[in-house]
């Protein structure tokens, strides 16, 4: 094994992303599920794959993420999925100012603790928290169901 295949074996280890728990093999909490045993901890739940739909291109996913974010708590709670809540998610007042950008969530936060098929199904939108500051922008994670795009998580 190379030094450069042995680093990568022990980042991708460090972050939870071993083949053994690569699958998201948690055991379902009802409405959402664990994240990933012995993940990094970026999330609390996860959402169920159980009646998610393909993000299809994140079509319509920014739209909902600005509803989510300047909508009051009933825009909110009908935006969000049921892992949105252990997950800590703001579901009363509106913030942020926009939508910078968004992308499948193949990235290392939700693949980490939620598994390769959630980070697949999910789509992460990057929400403008109005300051001159990227670090305090966050990114939101939803899923695609029958009644729409729904949050599940914010990093």
């Amino acid at each position: 094994m190379s030094r450069a295949w042995l680093l990568v074996t022990l980042c991708l280890a460090a972050m939870g992303c071993t083949k053994e728990s690569e699958p998201h093999d948690s055991p379902a909490l009802g409405e959402f599920s664990k994240p990933v045993r012995d993940s990094p901890g970026y999330f609390e739940a996860c959402p169920v794959l159980d009646g998610s739909l393909d993000p299809d291109g994140g079509r319509g996913a920014d739209a909902a993420a600005i509803r989510f974010t300047t909508g009051g708590p009933a825009a909110k709670s009908a935006l969000a999925d049921p892992a949105a809540r252990p997950n800590g998610l703001n579901l009363q007042e509106p913030w942020g100012k926009g939508v910078l950008g968004s992308r499948v969530a193949r990235d290392v936060v939700a693949r980490s603790s939620c598994g390769r098929d959630v980070a697949r199904r999910s789509w992460r939108v990057t929400i403008d928290d109005g300051s001159s500051s990227a670090s305090l922008d966050t990114w939101l994670y939803l899923i695609r169901r029958a009644d729409g795009w729904k949050v599940w998580g914010s990093y």
